[in-house]
């Protein structure tokens, strides 16, 4: 009786032995079962001393892994050296200044994924222990994972920059904006489902870990609070279009030039040359004067006659001022002003209230420069002079004492 017992726990324990064996080696493509064949039969033809324990191996597991290495990585080098040398030349067709920089950008990432990749695909064949080559696997795909969000990442910035020349060209400048939020958005995408991908071949459960995060919810999103205004203030921003990139604008005390809409903020450039960055959250909530879309700019100045102009020559003044206004091309005739406005402290003001119909600060200040020459030079014609502050000191002789 105890011997059955004996034999009945014995074939207990060996069964499941023998299933595992089966599963593993169901799971074994014919490529990779006609490799451990030949393997096998290499490593039995080889002499004892190859078959040498040293910490926990045999010695032609350490020269097989040096061999393995060295391989994968001249293939990929290979690898690397055939796209440098045959795609930059098919790319200068398509994308000329930028096929170098592509090339040099992807070709690493490449090269470092198909090393890890050959690495985890063959890493059978070394027949280490079951454990240990699940954990080798593990770490390789790990590091291949890695390498293909590196390689995305810079895909998607290639894409960008390639997007961003073609809408340059273009006249709206609405998609000067859209292309840097989908850029930012794509790549955030890219490292999340990257970040879970390797975790879930590490045995971490993802749907349990965001189920779980549901329970920290109130303290993520204490924590996200401003991210999160300012995520929800770029989409304000992008529908509500108070403005775009190259716009002229001022908020908060800030003027300058739209650079760059981003994710998280907005970079304006000042009038200063310096870059200022501000939230799209409070970019969102302040009062923004865009001064790009002005359709006419105005130009509002008083010029001064000295008070002993003859009024004669006032009036010729003032008529040859609104002749210039109606023959400057630049100037809006629709609506424009020019009187004799105020007798002032030192001056006769003639009141000049005219808008400029140009698009940049840089044609504003040339039409004002053309318009205040015409006036200087019917000045000069008439005989005018014009005026500016001056003070008068009269002396008076003291008394004389006795």
């Amino acid at each position: 009786m105890s011997y059955d017992q004996d034999s009945t726990q014995v074939s207990t324990i060996s069964e499941p032995s023998s299933v595992s064996v089966d599963s593993l080696a169901s799971l074994q493509s014919p490529l990779e079962s006609t490799l451990s064949v030949a393997v096998v039969q290499v490593v039995d033809s080889l002499p004892s001393f190859f078959r040498a324990d040293l910490f926990g191996f045999e010695l032609w597991q350490f020269a097989a892994l040096m061999i393995w290495v060295a391989i994968a990585a001249s293939l990929s080098w290979l690898f690397e050296t055939l796209v440098s040398r045959y795609l930059r030349p098919f790319l200068k067709r398509f994308a000329q200044g930028t096929a170098e920089a592509f090339v040099d950008s992807m070709a690493k990432p490449i090269r470092w994924w198909l090393l890890f990749v050959i690495l985890s695909l063959t890493s059978t064949l070394l027949q280490l222990d079951p454990e240990l080559n699940t954990r080798l696997t593990q770490v390789l795909t790990v590091f291949a994972s890695i390498a293909t969000i590196v390689l995305v990442y810079r895909l998607t910035e290639f894409i960008a920059e390639r997007a961003l020349e073609y809408t340059a060209k273009t006249e709206s400048s609405f998609d000067d904006q859209l292309v840097p939020l989908i850029r930012n958005s794509v790549q955030v995408i890219v490292i999340v489902v990257g970040v879970l991908f390797i975790l879930q071949n590490n045995g971490v459960n993802v749907t349990s870990l965001i189920a779980g995060l549901g329970l920290g919810g109130l303290a993520f999103a204490l924590a996200a609070q401003n991210t999160l205004a300012n995520f929800f203030g770029s989409i304000t921003l992008f529908l509500d279009r108070p403005f775009q990139v190259g716009d002229v604008i001022s908020a908060g005390g800030v003027d300058g030039t739209v650079e760059e809409v981003g994710f998280r903020s907005s970079r304006i450039r000042t009038f200063y040359n310096s870059q200022v960055t501000m939230s799209n959250a409070k970019l969102a909530d302040l009062d923004i004067d865009n001064l790009g879309r002005r359709q006419v700019r105005r130009f509002r100045t008083n010029i001064g006659l000295t008070y002993d102009t003859p009024t004669d020559k006032i009036q010729s003044f003032v008529e040859g001022v609104r002749k210039i206004v109606e023959e400057t091309p630049e100037i809006w005739n629709d609506s424009h002003e020019v009187h004799f406005n105020n007798m002032g402290a030192y001056s006769l003001d003639i009141l000049v209230n005219i808008f400029f119909h140009v698009t940049t600060w840089t044609e504003e200040l040339t039409a004002r420069h053309t318009f205040l020459m015409n006036v200087m030079k019917l000045g000069e014609e008439l005989g005018v002079e014009f005026a500016f502050p001056t003070q008068t000191l009269h002396v008076e002789s003291m008394p004389k004492t006795s």
